[in-house]
């Protein structure tokens, strides 16, 4: 398994093509996430209605709007994951040695 995996990551175009798809994906779900926001505080609701539903810890009401955040926090922490295994992806190709087997 870790050969073949060490055989993967020595392909750069695989680890720029993957983490690109990644990194695109999660960009497009916090886009979603702000766009979301902006709808949800655009509309007119009431404090009740906000803590009659179920919402979220992050919601919070500005005059008769209501925002909520945990649409946002949830793809940044996505997104925290995919950098992270990116860069983990990134580290392992760098220390690999150039040579072939």
């Amino acid at each position: 398994m870790r050969d073949a995996l060490r055989r993967i990551l020595k392909e750069d175009w695989i680890v720029v093509f993957g983490s690109g798809i990644a990194l695109g994906y999660m960009l497009l779900t916090l886009g979603e996430a702000v766009g979301a926001v902006v709808v949800t505080g655009l509309e007119s609701q009431s404090v009740e209605q906000l803590f009659a539903s179920d919402a979220s810890p992050l919601s919070f009401a500005v005059g008769d709007h209501v925002i909520e955040l945990g649409g946002i926090v949830r793809s940044l922490g996505q997104l925290g994951v995919v950098l992270l295994v990116v860069a983990f992806a990134v580290s392992r190709l760098q220390r690999a040695p150039d040579a072939e087997p």
